[in-house]
């Protein structure tokens, strides 16, 4: 994905469920920002911006991730192999991190 921009979904934004071998997926100039929100229903409570299982080989770059709600910026399970560097993670607090 290259420059890619989701806002607030109803459920999570990016649903990455990977291949049991590695995926090799890019992940360039993407935002994924529920703080913004177009449409009427609200984002569940309990949803991730990113839900990540069995993700291997991912590499990301000058990406955001940004939650809007206490639960969480990403939830991952089963995952390895991944370059999460070049994320910016932000919370609800407006602090933001390097790692998820």
């Amino acid at each position: 994905m290259i420059g890619l921009h989701i806002y607030q979904t109803r459920a999570t934004a990016l649903n990455l469920n990977g291949p049991s071998s590695s995926c090799g997926w890019t992940f360039r100039d993407v935002r994924a920002d529920t703080s913004v929100r177009y449409q009427s229903v609200r984002q569940s409570p309990q949803s991730q911006v990113c839900l990540a299982r069995g993700m291997h080989g991912s590499r990301w770059s000058k990406t955001v991730i940004k939650a809007a709600s206490p639960r969480g910026v990403m939830s991952i399970r089963d995952c390895s192999g991944n370059d999460s560097r070049g994320v910016r993670w932000i919370d609800t607090r407006q602090g933001f991190s390097t790692r998820p």
